[in-house]
């Protein structure tokens, strides 16, 4: 018994199916930000932590102002006092062990990685990179202070 073959129509609309790009590239992209993954009551990193002028004068100014970058420039943006890419991947092993546990503990230890976004020399915002989204987590004032820190700082300390 022969199986039945699918038809094939006219195309519609005249319109073709484009090939060639790469649905991984999003470096030409703008970042967006989604905040439903958010760790609000952790103790240290949790955003509850923050009082309303940190909202407004650390994450709103800062986030706003980098929105309008793709990811390619977010990630060649480089300063601080050695000149160090600001905003990058960091494997689950760079993390403290307190960081990898309290993703365990939010299902979310199945990532490769998560991406930390430079606000200031101390201050970091965390969050699973999703094609063009960022997918918040933290937000760590303890960079500087490696027993705090969600992933501490590996200068040393002069």
């Amino acid at each position: 018994m022969a199986q039945k073959q699918p038809k094939v129509g006219a195309n519609p609309g005249g319109r073709s199916i484009r090939a060639g790009g790469s649905p991984e590239n999003f470096d030409k992209q703008t970042i967006c930000w989604q905040m439903g993954r958010a760790d609000w009551s952790h103790d240290s990193w949790g955003w509850e932590t923050l009082s309303p002028d940190d909202w407004t004068q650390q994450i709103v100014r800062r986030l706003r102002d980098l929105e309008s970058m793709t990811w390619g420039e977010l990630r060649g943006a480089v300063g601080g006092k050695s000149s160090g890419t600001n905003h990058h991947s960091l494997s689950l092993d760079a993390l403290s062990k307190r960081a990898q546990e309290r993703l365990s503990e939010l299902n979310l230890d199945d990532v490769d990685a998560v991406f930390s976004l430079r606000l200031t020399g101390t201050i970091r915002v965390y969050g699973i990179k999703d094609g063009r989204v960022l997918r918040v987590l933290w937000y760590d004032k303890y960079h500087a202070e490696p027993e705090k820190a969600v992933c501490p700082s590996r200068k040393k300390n002069t």
